[in-house]
């Protein structure tokens, strides 16, 4: 009798191992655990005994004790599949072209429209509009980028022309960048706060960050007005305290700025400079226009609201005012030394 019985059991056992492996050939996970809890029903296991057994035959994939007993109740009266019943209600279809079609042309309408809103227009959850939205229009919401002026048509069509002239320069002239002289006038602070990123230390883990009072520029301020080209300064002239810049000033600094270049370029004596600078009032009054004529540069057009173009205020004095950041100045001419000796230690190849 003991042995039949243990022959019972072996074959038990090994029939159960057959089933372990025909369940994890299911596509779910819940049907196999499901394949097994039937089984072990039928044998009369308790909820307890049949959580042991998946245990040992699932490891940590065996389910919670609570969908056992659940399970094990369904099977005793009498349930057959394994499988979840069909729900009650029409499926869900939220996600269909339909809809999709709806909200794309809701978004085309209204860029700034909230997802509250399409949801409430439509009649559906915010969370399948956002689906929508991001999964099937591939759309994000952003915000807008800041430029410093919207061009017009004729303004774009400005900037294209001058780009085109600058590239047919440089196709005919391989030395053209060289004939240029570009300039522009800046504030030098006395005192101008370093940046957010300039203040950065390095701190331990634990150890308070630094601190710093707010401070804005000093009142005591000088007006550089700087000349360059792709060898380095041509002119640096401070102008006097409590004065402005005009055309006529304008006009006295370009004869300056000429009388200049052969000193420092002797051997551009016959060049034909191109002078490129922005549109200030100063800059193209008539005086000015005037004196550009007379120094015989040949005046480079510069389109409106071009910050890319201006190489003096996006690049000569954003690096200048990055070094004189923090540093506290008393007077005018200690100002005027340090823009001179940063300009002087500046290598070519910067230029």
């Amino acid at each position: 009798m003991s042995k039949s019985k243990t022959i019972v059991q072996k074959l038990s056992a090994s029939w159960i191992i057959e089933l372990v492996k025909l369940a994890k050939t299911m596509d779910s996970k819940k049907l196999q655990q499901r394949t097994l809890i039937k089984y072990f029903t039928s044998l009369n296991y308790t909820s307890h005994q049949i959580l042991e057994r998946l245990r040992e035959y699932l490891g940590t994939e065996c389910p919670p004790l609570s969908t056992i007993s659940w399970w094990v109740r369904e099977f005793k009266r009498r349930r057959t599949t394994v499988e979840d019943n069909e729900r009650v209600g029409r499926p869900i279809s939220a996600s269909d072209e339909q809809n999709i079609q709806k909200i794309n042309e809701i978004v085309l309408s209204d860029r700034r429209i909230n997802v509250e809103q399409i949801a409430l227009e439509l009649k559906m959850s915010t969370g399948i509009v956002h689906k929508i939205l991001t999964e099937h229009l591939g759309m994000r919401k952003i915000s807008a980028r800041w430029v410093p002026k919207l061009l017009s048509v004729s303004e774009k069509a400005k900037r294209v022309q001058f780009c085109q002239e600058n590239l047919d320069f440089m196709e005919g002239e391989n030395k053209f960048l060289s004939t240029v002289v570009t300039g522009d006038e800046t504030w030098c602070y006395y005192y101008d706060p370093e940046t957010k990123v300039q203040s950065k230390q390095w701190k331990r883990s634990g150890s308070p960050p630094p601190v710093k009072g707010k401070r804005g520029k000093s009142a005591g301020k000088v007006m550089a007005t700087v000349f360059w080209d792709t060898k380095g300064i041509l002119l640096l002239e401070f102008m006097p305290p409590k004065t402005t810049i005009t055309g006529t000033t304008y006009s006295q600094t370009l004869k300056n700025l000429k009388q200049q270049i052969p000193n420092l370029r002797p051997r551009t004596k016959t060049r034909k400079w191109r002078l490129l600078h922005d549109n200030a009032s100063s800059h193209t009054s008539r005086v000015a226009r005037a004196a550009v004529m007379e120094c015989g540069f040949e005046e480079l057009f510069h389109p409106p609201y071009s910050p890319d173009l201006a190489p003096s205020d996006y690049y000569l004095f954003r690096n200048l005012k990055n070094h004189l950041k923090g540093t506290q100045f008393s007077d005018d001419s200690e100002v005027k030394a340090a823009v001179k000796v940063y300009f002087d230690s500046l290598p070519k190849i910067f230029f």
